[in-house]
């Protein structure tokens, strides 16, 4: 059974410790189940009472690493996800991480879409970059679909494009040079070819 030779506390981290074993192991423990499970040095652990602190510790780790993640932007789940999973946490253990997340409010996909949907019209891009955005966060289709729908139906997206497009270009002269320029200024921004057609015949 392995016994604990020290415990020393982990350099600049405030509440994870080292928990080194005369076997030459070494873990890392949060601070709140060394209290828990009473970690000491010359104190002998039963190898499942290791493995569950272990675990436990893990999951704090990763909670902890999660809210602080959260804390500068909105995260879709798959972005947490993945950032705790290249942080060298389990799939187990990110995976409750993502329930804990989710049951308390902390990161929800239908927010997130939606949210995002409203920042990028209000920044003037189109359709197919917001669809392309969100599918590369891993947001669910569905949701994707439902928030699009809602915010970005055709007639809006032509309105938004003729408005940007006078915006800049209402000052230059007509030409084949100008035409070219709005289709691919809007075209960056996202828009459907459709979309840019009919911009582009209002121009006209």
């Amino acid at each position: 059974m392995p016994e604990i030779e020290r415990i020393e506390k982990k350099s600049r981290s405030k509440r994870v410790f080292n928990v080194f074993f005369g076997s030459g192991e070494k873990l890392e423990i949060h601070e709140e189940i060394l209290i828990k499970y009473r970690f000491e040095a010359g104190k002998i652990l039963e190898e499942s009472t290791l493995k569950e602190a272990e675990e436990e510790s893990d999951y704090i780790n990763a909670k902890e690493a999660a809210l602080k993640y959260l804390k500068t932007r909105n995260r879709s789940l798959s972005e947490i996800s993945s950032y705790l999973e290249k942080k060298g946490f389990e799939r187990s253990v990110y995976d409750k991480v993502i329930g804990f997340v989710k049951d308390y409010g902390f990161a929800d996909d239908r927010f997130y879409a939606e949210h995002y949907i409203m920042e990028a019209l209000r920044k003037g891009f189109g359709e197919l970059k917001i669809r392309f955005d969100l599918e590369s966060k891993g947001i669910d289709n569905s949701i994707i679909e439902r928030y699009i729908q809602k915010h970005l139906q055709d007639d809006k997206a032509y309105i938004q494009a003729l408005e940007m497009a006078k915006k800049k270009y209402a000052s230059e002269p007509w030409n084949e040079k100008t035409k070219a320029r709005i289709g691919r200024f809007l075209l960056s921004k996202g828009y459907k070819e459709e979309t840019i057609f009919k911009v582009l015949e209002a121009f006209s």
